[in-house]
């Protein structure tokens, strides 16, 4: 009788030890149930659930923990998982900390921001507010180890360049063309020039420069086709929707620029003159979607 009750009391102690199992502070990738992980998207820091794309510290999140509670902050932007108690509402990253009560069983991790609503990745990958107890609630962390000189990179690319800044070097803001003498420079000579400005600004120069845009076999377009144009204005897609009978409504991404980048990557756009009384607005939908996020443009 006394050799089961040892080792009840045993089996009793090792479920106990896996249940307050916990992590320490560090780095991690935080997946979700659909393989996808916890993903910032810098344009207008809402977070996301996104293919795992290694390297890219959009997905990296610095974990601080302290007994049961811990603040999740992006390695990249270094912005903090806010806590929001609106029902489906999309979570925003924040310049300041939220802590939220860590749990954790059998590996699985869930992170509750006001009693058992805590951070869930939903149906259509957006981290939303839910109860803790969904599986969609749940996740599971990946230790990572930060490569500094890359991580400094990518935070090097998320500086934007000022107007004043280009056109020192190029002839209009569109950026289409190197004004002289840098038109002429070797290519260590213009990263030297322009060594202000983000190694992403400066590989963009240097593409413009020798002209060495990708070309396609066997297709008339190239890569510069796609990165330099005049987009020109076209009329009201509701409208013709109307005129025409249609019953599926056309949108505004029937004049699409054929450009797509993956979620967290850094787009940058380069606006020349805009006619006076006008408006220039960049579109960026999903894949599938048929409308977006809208950004308005300037020169």
């Amino acid at each position: 009788m006394k050799l089961k009750n040892l080792l009840t009391a045993a089996m009793l102690l090792l479920m106990t030890s896996a249940a307050s199992a916990t992590i320490t502070s560090g780095y991690y990738r935080l997946k979700s149930y659909n393989d996808k992980y916890l993903t910032e998207n810098i344009s207008n820091h809402t977070l996301v659930c996104s293919d795992l794309r290694d390297g890219n510290y959009t997905q990296v999140w610095y974990l601080n923990v302290n007994g049961s509670n811990v603040t999740i902050k992006n390695a990249l932007t270094e912005r903090y998982v806010e806590g929001s108690t609106q029902t489906y509402e999309q979570w925003l990253t924040d310049d300041n900390s939220h802590t939220f009560t860590l749990n954790e069983a059998d590996d699985v991790y869930t992170f509750a921001n006001s009693g058992d609503w805590g951070i869930h990745c939903d149906g259509s990958n957006n981290v939303v507010g839910w109860y803790t107890s969904d599986n969609k609630s749940k996740w599971t962390l990946e230790s990572v180890a930060v490569d500094n000189a890359a991580l400094a990179a990518q935070q090097a690319a998320l500086l934007e360049a000022t107007t004043e800044q280009l056109t020192t070097f190029f002839t209009t803001t569109a950026c289409t063309a190197l004004k002289s003498p840098y038109s002429g420079y070797s290519d260590s000579e213009l990263r030297s020039a322009m060594s202000e400005l983000s190694t992403s600004v400066q590989d963009m120069a240097i593409k413009v420069k020798n002209n060495s845009w990708t070309t396609y076999d066997g297709w008339d377009k190239t890569e510069q086709t796609f990165r330099i144009a005049d987009y020109k204005a076209y009329s009201s897609h509701s409208r013709w929707t109307s005129i025409l009978g249609y019953g599926h409504l056309m949108g505004r991404l029937s004049n699409p620029t054929g450009i797509w980048v993956d979620a967290g990557d850094i787009l940058q756009v380069y606006v020349g003159t805009i006619p006076s009384g006008q408006a220039v607005k960049l579109e960026v939908a999903g894949h599938g979607q048929a409308s977006g996020t809208t950004y308005d443009l300037h020169e």
